[in-house]
């Protein structure tokens, strides 16, 4: 079982989202313990994901069930518990986003969460295209029929109730922008360095 894990997972697990329902945060957690038991976390080797999980969540491994996990996942990431796959992030008219981003190809991509379209562009690289689980953020819902019906990316939802939408946005009269060309800027990042694993 191969999983692309947003950070708001973590989180919730944690009690610290916004959407504090007690069955989300139970599904959060259920999740993750079910991920260190069998499953395989997809991550970049560029250190977009992991990164955020470390400035979001606490890898002491205290005090929530969220940061016990991201300490797991730092001891196991270079073992056999974590595959990693190479993006490269741009930028497209002052918004941060990724080659292998999908950028211009939907009006719904072109306005998704910035933060968030690191795993996608993951997904979209990793041969396997696994699934990406998410627990409160609704923006998902906008994309993930797209991502399944042209791209073969599963959307997870733990929490369908925290990110019903009213209605999807339309994109009718809207011309795609394109999506990058030769002066796209490549947002520089340094080499990244194997880490120690911790015991």
């Amino acid at each position: 079982m191969k999983r692309i894990i947003d950070t708001n997972v973590l989180l919730t697990a944690n009690g610290a989202a916004d959407h504090k329902e007690f069955d989300c945060m139970e599904a959060c957690i259920d999740f993750l313990e079910t991920i260190k038991e069998q499953g395989i976390v997809i991550l970049d080797d560029g250190y977009f994901i992991m990164g955020e999980y470390r400035q979001d969540v606490n890898d002491s491994g205290q005090p929530g069930l969220g940061d016990k996990f991201l300490k797991w996942l730092l001891i196991n990431e270079w073992k056999d518990r974590c595959e990693h796959v190479s993006i490269t992030a741009i930028e497209i008219d002052a918004k941060k986003t990724f080659v292998e981003f999908p950028y211009g190809k939907h009006i719904e991509f072109d306005e998704f969460n910035e933060s968030d379209r690191m795993f996608v562009a993951v997904a979209l690289t990793h041969p396997e295209h696994p699934p990406i689980v998410n627990a409160t953020d609704s923006d998902w819902a906008e994309i993930e029929q797209i991502l399944c019906d042209e791209y073969q990316v599963q959307v997870i939802q733990l929490c369908p109730k925290s990110t019903e939408e009213p209605a999807i946005k339309q994109s009718r009269g809207r011309k795609p922008r394109p999506i990058f060309d030769e002066s796209s800027p490549i947002i520089e990042q340094k080499p990244r360095k194997r880490r120690p694993t911790l015991e």
